[in-house]
């Protein structure tokens, strides 16, 4: 069960550039509830100027199954412009990205399920 659980944050707002942005290094950051400490968005790779990865299987737990829920968090009330907003999307073994929902000024952190769809649907024979 070593298939990597990707996860990706990306910035949805006015713009596709960063320009909301007032921090990049510690934007956000996420706990998987009951399996890890808060990690912060640096430790993510910022794959385009409003996406961030981060491969939960080499971070948190090799054994994805075991992870059922994420917090993703604002770091500060100011961490985003208050007309964007933070997405939260997963993805298993290659599969099409899901959203999960998301954080905005206004509702700076949620939990989200990380298995709801997936998990029935799942081939372990190809991991």
């Amino acid at each position: 069960l070593g298939a990597p659980l990707p996860f990706r944050v990306r910035r949805d707002g006015d713009g596709a550039t960063a320009a909301g942005v007032r921090a990049m290094a510690g934007l956000f950051h996420v706990v998987f509830v009951g399996h890890s400490f808060p990690i912060d968005s640096a430790a993510c790779v910022q794959t385009s100027a409003t996406q961030w990865t981060l491969d939960v299987s080499a971070m948190v737990n090799t054994n994805f199954l075991m992870l059922k829920e994420v917090c993703l968090a604002l770091s500060s009330p100011n961490a985003i412009d208050a007309t964007a907003g933070l997405g939260l999307y997963v993805s298993v073994g290659g599969s099409e990205w899901q959203y999960r929902g998301g954080v905005y000024a206004n509702r700076p952190s949620d939990v989200f399920p990380i298995q709801v769809s997936w998990r029935r649907s799942i081939n372990l024979t190809s991991i």
